[in-house]
């Protein structure tokens, strides 16, 4: 069987794109002929980068668009924005399927599908999933869209992605054949609005460990990308309360983003430079995971939160804003702690807990690394093979 999954690329940093390339191979290593088509030209190829299996195949969309097609697609970026913003178009399908359109890529994609006779093809996210829906009718593969964020990111959050466009999100529910979310509480949120069947599948690991942390370092962990939504701005408040109420652990930040420079000087303004450190970008995440001692996210949303499947998996506790899909990946108090949501003050609190608590924090690691084999390859597998051969 034969698989395209179509994305910008899975050569840059991001969960989306770790995703992808374990997914990408598992399916390789069950026998599946995978291919990546990417869209984004300019990012090199770099299997090392997240371990891309070589059996793989890579495709460079290439993007020739003729002058009058680039100013076309600008006029439909500030068309798209506005209506995002304040609902401009979002009673007309017809101009929705329009402006999230882009005939160039569409076509080419279309010929690719004649070429190599995917039998399945993926559109990973948002764009890519609308994008399967506008080529339906080229096609006799089956269509799936996969999501790659949270319902409230989806089609509550102003500006991005579906919001305002409650009639293209239905077209495209009705032209695909399978969509794929990250949790049941997603999956049951678009049944409710939309009345649509979704699937299920959980992120699998990126990797599994034979040895977990001690949890003797006195070390909280948060990694991602350096942006609002991780909320990192509110890790360094809550960790600058528990700094007041004698806690004595550091805190490392490994990742990189446009907000690096003003978490600095956060940081600085505080004088917690000696406390927290903002570690980068690194190739080698488990290092970090099994030097810790607990894992804390303070994001504002997540679609499913990889990194605290990978803080399982090296039995790190873990504490988080009760944020949506959480509440489905910890239960309070048996593999980590959920502490209500932006409860800055709260949140500190239990970073002391944990802190002044071996026995809390091995109990609470030592069933994080239980719960971690409910993401497994094998798991994972068994479900994405339904869903392709249904």
């Amino acid at each position: 069987m034969k698989i395209a999954f179509i994305m910008p690329t899975p050569f840059n940093l991001g969960g989306e794109q770790r995703v992808v390339t374990v997914v990408s191979n598992i399916l390789t290593d069950l026998g599946y002929d995978i291919y990546i088509i990417c869209t984004e030209t300019k990012v090199k190829e770099n299997r090392e980068m997240y371990g891309l299996n070589n059996k793989v195949k890579v495709i460079f969309t290439r993007n020739n668009i003729s002058l009058f097609g680039k100013i076309r697609r600008k006029i439909k970026k500030i068309l798209l924005l506005l209506n995002r913003k304040y609902g401009i178009l979002k009673k007309f399908l017809f101009i929705l399927k329009y402006i999230n359109s882009n005939k160039e890529l569409e076509k080419e994609i279309i010929n690719l599908y004649k070429e190599y006779k995917f039998d399945v093809m993926v559109g990973v996210a948002d764009r890519f999933s609308i994008m399967l829906a506008n080529i339906a009718k080229n096609t006799n593969a089956k269509l799936i869209g996969w999501q790659h964020s949270c319902y409230k990111s989806y089609f509550e959050t102003k500006g991005i992605h579906f919001y305002n466009e409650e009639k293209l999100v239905k077209y495209m529910f009705a032209t695909l054949d399978d969509y794929i979310v990250l949790s049941n509480l997603d999956k049951q949120k678009i049944k409710n609005k939309f009345n649509f069947e979704c699937k299920t599948i959980y992120n699998p690991k990126s990797f599994e460990l034979s040895t977990v942390s001690n949890l003797k370092n006195k070390v909280f962990l948060a990694a991602g990308r350096l942006e609002f939504v991780k909320g990192f701005d509110m890790l360094i408040e809550a960790f600058k309360i528990y700094k007041d109420m004698g806690g004595t652990w550091k805190l490392k930040i490994v990742g990189e983003g446009s907000q690096r420079e003003n978490l600095q000087k956060m940081i600085d303004g505080y004088n917690l430079s000696n406390d927290i450190k903002l570690e980068g970008y690194t190739s080698n995440i488990i290092k970090y995971f099994l030097n810790a001692s607990t894992y804390l996210l303070t994001s504002r949303w997540e679609g499913f939160g990889l990194v605290v499947i990978e803080s399982f998996e090296a039995g790190l506790p873990v504490i988080t804003f009760d944020i949506d899909v959480m509440k489905e990946l910890i239960n309070n108090g048996e593999n980590g702690i959920l502490v209500p949501c932006f409860d800055i003050n709260k949140f500190a609190m239990e970073m002391y807990k944990v802190d002044k608590d071996s026995n809390l924090r091995n109990a609470l690691g030592s069933e994080a690394k239980k719960t971690s084999y409910l993401f497994s390859y094998n798991k994972i597998a068994k479900i994405w093979e339904e869903i392709l051969n249904n």
